[in-house]
């Protein structure tokens, strides 16, 4: 087996626990770390490793990883629980106490494209092929699944006890099914 060396080689760990307003990430031998002005719930990467989401109380920051600097920042009226990149990486889609999921064009003013109705949100998952948007909610035992093409949305009832933080929705490489976590863990 062929031995890359240290610097063509990337270990990214991110530590976004609930009571803790700093995000640490590490570049193989070089570190850092990011304030964040709030407690900080959920941290995604963009799907072309640009940018880093990081959601905490009522703000997004968008984490340039080129530059080291904040690139963008989204101000709510909400609490935040999740965030997460389209596969196109042009959009982001952000759950919270909003009792709506608000979608941002990376590349534009602060006001959100799209609004989907919607319960308080835990976790969002969007399709790998962005057709579809799946967001779980913290208030009710149900799963949300949008269609983005007609903004249609589907609940889906499960067996799980609510529970917090909300339980994950992952869909499958196909976009085909999804999983929510849990016990038992339901398959769509």
């Amino acid at each position: 087996m062929k031995r890359k060396n240290a610097s063509s080689v990337m270990l990214i760990l991110i530590c976004a626990v609930l009571s803790s307003s700093y995000i640490y990430f590490a570049k193989a031998d070089e570190s850092k770390i990011i304030k964040h002005p709030q407690s900080v719930y959920s941290v995604r990467f963009s799907p072309d490793g640009k940018y880093l989401a990081i959601a905490g109380g009522q703000s997004i920051l968008l984490y340039d990883m080129e530059s080291n600097k904040i690139a963008k920042r989204w101000n709510t009226n909400f609490w935040i629980y999740s965030v997460d990149f389209a596969p196109n990486g042009e959009e982001i889609a952000v759950g919270g106490t909003a009792m709506e999921i608000p979608i941002y064009k990376i590349g534009t003013v602060k006001r959100p494209s799209k609004r989907l109705n919607s319960d308080t949100i835990g976790f969002l998952d969007f399709s790998p092929d962005g057709r579809w948007l799946a967001a779980r909610s913290t208030s009710k035992p149900n799963t949300m699944v949008f269609d983005l093409t007609s903004d249609k949305k589907n609940t889906l009832k499960h067996p799980l006890a609510l529970s917090w933080p909300s339980p994950r929705v992952l869909f499958s490489p196909n976009s085909k099914l999804f999983a929510v976590a849990g016990n038992p863990v339901v398959i769509w």
